[in-house]
């Protein structure tokens, strides 16, 4: 993204740093700042920002902000001040703005302003476009861009008389019908189907939401009045579109990168105080905000305590330290003690209506169920847990009924409804055997307060007298009680969701140089792995120690069932149906390069995904091959020395069917009767000093010499000769044969056979080169006493 260093040296009042020292300060901290050019008496910055980055920077307040956070200068709200407009006259025209999926398009601002007169920018903003690379088109559309590059919200205006010559404006945003058209603002005729997320007047597409506006309600010179759009869209359903049409626009780029709804009003209300300061005239009118937001969500917390900041960063950092960056970054934060301040809330909850599956973030704390009232709380006081109660009785710690303090959670199986036993989204697939639909957060003096549907509220109850609690499955410990800073994100900062984002932001403004680099210690302790990974951790012990490869191979394949949407290439357009014809690939082709890589047979196996009609499967393949002319061991007696092994070692049993050098398992099925994972110990185990070495990008050739030696001479004085007059081109060598021959003068002879490969890391060798390397070898070997190539 393009920025203009003078536009952003007026959101930090001018005390910008040089610009060269501008950029290097973004580079190393955060926005990568590929080129810099000058432009007329501006200068303008070619700025890379990362994914996670771009709900807020793509814009020039973002980087601003970032900016001013980074050399610790204040940044204003805005790069200049705008209109007034207490004084402006009220429009009499109503617009009605409906939509008809909340999820698809998240909120829709619009205002009609009347009486406007369309035409060129004034000189300061059709330079500030112009410098950027963006075409000045008039001072409205002009106007539009500018909110986008000065906040990140994509700007749209309507001609309102091409909408309604009279009385009520209708904007709906709706999906299209197949075979609806539009054309688009650079003339293209687009065929459009139910997928498309449309904005219309009830009949005629205007705009394909958040990718591209339409010629039905264009500006023009004879434009007067005008309906303004600032609207925000699903993420995902803007990049398939855009992909569906290869239309990527300005506005598209943002969205696809997810804006936080919040944007529209504050942006709406620049847009109109600029276009009322540009193109109003003493008679323009005013409409209303007509504002649909069929979802606002509410702020959101999160939390973390300088212990776990140092934990995280590497490095110690006092409560004073985070507090000082918290400022720089203008976050609104608190100090508490969590579980005094879950206390405190919970009472004040009590009525609170109960709905099954309230969501967290957009319904409370309107309305709860049992686990969102208890994750609301904790996320409230800075303390992130599961949503679901099977999640967070997963996620707590266990703690028996006698330990039971002030602030921790009870979970039950009331034995009605929907009784979970496996967790979702916390090590999901986690299985609890006891069940749990119910939990509640214990107050003391045997008191609960819970949601529920059984009142349809938030109540306190005695904990041994309520219907909800007859049968407790366990008791878990949230949080400890540990002060920690609590912030409030700011609506744009969609990044930080989990204390190890709040950590990221300490410790890149902290300083990583100050964090010193620390010996990792031996592992030590105890863990309990996933089942799934235990036994394909077993296995791989199995199949290594009888000299196994373990290969990864391409998830994307010519055939399949499942079809990608968007192929990088379309002879690789389908996802695997099977590891078997991988691996059958693989070993043709390590079977090839066996001299160089110097097996006689190929053993490799894989663990991965494959994907069919049915759903996703884990699976484990399995298969041996022998090179070129060896013919023992064959390859069914290695696979069936691997299987028993398998079988013996891990309880796995691994069915094979006829003569087949690759098996094939789906591996959850296999292990589903297999005991839980174990728990493994790391005491002790000291880490290996291991070396990696490059390989050569270049064909490697091979050359065979054998020669006949005197009785009692070694292979070592063979080879010393051959080594010497190789050089460093012969990567590996190999003695394949031996073997003691009596000749007709009654003397006996020694044949040693070196199997030779040349390689070099530099380029191609041709065959003169290498035979001018055996001619030397041979020549040698012979000159000396009795000695013979053959």
């Amino acid at each position: 993204m393009k920025v203009s260093y003078k536009w952003l040296n007026e959101f930090l009042g001018g005390k910008a740093l040089k610009v060269g020292k501008f950029a290097e300060l973004l580079t190393m901290n955060s926005v990568e700042i590929e080129s810099i050019e000058k432009a007329g008496g501006d200068f303008v910055l070619d700025a890379k920002t990362t994914p996670n980055l771009n709900h807020h920077l793509l814009c020039h307040r973002g980087i601003a902000r970032e900016a001013g956070v980074l050399a610790d200068i204040k940044v204003s709200q805005y790069s200049r001040e705008f209109a007034n407009l207490e004084a402006r006259l009220p429009s009499e025209r109503k617009l009605k703005v409906n939509i008809v999926d909340g999820k698809l398009c998240r909120r829709y601002t619009g205002r009609i302003v009347e009486n406007v007169k369309v035409g060129p920018s004034p000189k300061w903003l059709a330079e500030k476009l112009e410098i950027l690379g963006q075409r000045s088109i008039n001072n409205i559309v002009d106007a539009t861009n500018f909110l986008m590059l000065e906040l990140g919200q994509p700007m749209h205006a309507f001609d309102a008389d091409k909408l309604a010559k009279s009385g009520e404006v209708i904007i709906s945003v709706q999906n299209a019908k197949k075979g609806d058209k539009i054309v688009t603002l650079d003339k293209k005729d687009i065929e459009l189907d139910e997928s498309v997320l449309l904005i219309t007047d009830g009949k005629n597409p205007l705009a394909i939401a958040g990718v591209k506006g339409g010629t039905f309600a264009e500006l023009d010179e004879n434009t007067t009045n005008v309906v303004l759009e600032s609207a925000n869209f699903a993420p995902t359903l803007i990049r398939k579109t855009s992909q569906k049409f290869k239309i990527q626009t300005d506005a598209s780029k943002r969205y696809e990168n997810d804006l936080t709804p919040e944007l529209c009003g504050e942006a709406m209300d620049i847009l109109t105080k600029l276009i009322v300061e540009i193109a109003g005239t003493k008679d323009t009118k005013v409409g209303e905000v007509v504002d649909n937001y069929p979802r606002p969500a509410g702020k959101y917390k999160l939390g973390i305590s300088a212990e776990e900041a140092s934990d995280i960063i590497g490095v110690k950092i006092s409560d004073k330290e985070i507090a000082k960056i918290f400022d720089r970054f203008g976050f609104e934060y608190k100090k508490v003690k969590p579980i005094d301040e879950v206390l405190k809330m919970a009472p004040t909850f009590v009525g609170i209506p109960y709905k099954y599956g309230a969501s967290v973030s957009y319904d409370a704390p309107r309305t709860f169920d049992c686990s969102g009232f208890i994750c609301y709380l904790f996320r409230e006081t800075g303390v992130g847990i599961p949503r679901t109660s099977i999640d967070q009785y997963v996620f707590g710690k266990p703690i028996s009924e006698k330990d039971l303090r002030l602030g921790d959670e009870v979970f039950s199986n009331t034995k009605e409804g929907k009784i979970h036993y496996e967790t979702k989204e916390f090590l999901p697939g986690t299985k609890v055997p006891e069940g749990v639909d119910h939990c509640g957060l214990y107050l003391g003096d045997g008191k609960i307060i819970h949601a529920t549907g059984l009142f349809g509220k938030v109540v306190i109850e005695d904990l041994n007298k309520s219907d909800r609690f007859k049968n407790i499955v366990g008791y878990r410990r949230m949080a400890e009680n540990t002060e920690r800073f609590v912030i409030t994100v700011p609506d744009e900062r969609l990044d930080l969701r989990i204390k190890e984002d709040l950590a990221e932001e300490i410790g890149r403004i902290y300083g990583y140089d100050k964090i010193k680099d620390v010996k990792i210690s031996n592992n030590s302790g105890k863990t309990i792995s996933d089942k799934a990974y235990f036994y394909k951790t077993e296995v791989r012990k199995v199949l290594v120690s009888l000299g196994f490869s373990e290969i990864i191979n391409y998830t994307f394949r010519e055939k399949g069932e499942v079809e990608l949407a968007n192929t990088m290439s379309p002879e690789k357009r389908f996802l695997r149906t099977n590891l078997s014809d991988g691996l059958k690939e693989a070993l043709e082709f390590n079977a090839r390069y066996s001299d160089f890589i110097d097996m006689s047979q190929i053993k490799i196996f894989e663990f991965g995904h494959i994907f069919t009609k049915k759903g996703e499967f884990d699976h484990f393949a399995i298969g041996a091959k022998n090179s070129s002319g060896v013919k023992k061991p064959k390859e069914i007696e290695t696979l069936d020395i691997a299987i028993k092994s398998i079988e013996e070692k891990t309880g796995l049993v691994l069915n094979r069917g006829k003569e087949e050098v690759v098996i094939e398992v789906d591996f959850s099925d296999a292990i589903r009767d297999l005991p839980e994972a174990k728990e493994y110990d790391f005491t002790g185990i000291e880490s290996k000093d291991m070396r990696f070495s490059k390989i050569s990008q270049y064909p490697f050739m091979v050359r065979d010499v054998a020669v006949f030696t005197p009785e009692g001479t070694k292979p070592k004085e063979v080879f010393e000769i051959i080594e010497k007059w190789a050089g460093i081109l012969m990567v590996k060598n190999k003695l394949f044969d031996v073997f003691t021959k009596k000749f007709p003068d009654g003397t006996s002879k020694i044949s040693y056979a070196y199997r030779l490969v040349f390689q070099s890391y530099e380029r191609t060798l041709t065959d003169d080169e290498v035979n001018k390397i055996m001619e030397k070898i041979t020549s040698e070997l012979n000159s000396q006493k009795g000695w013979q190539v053959r």
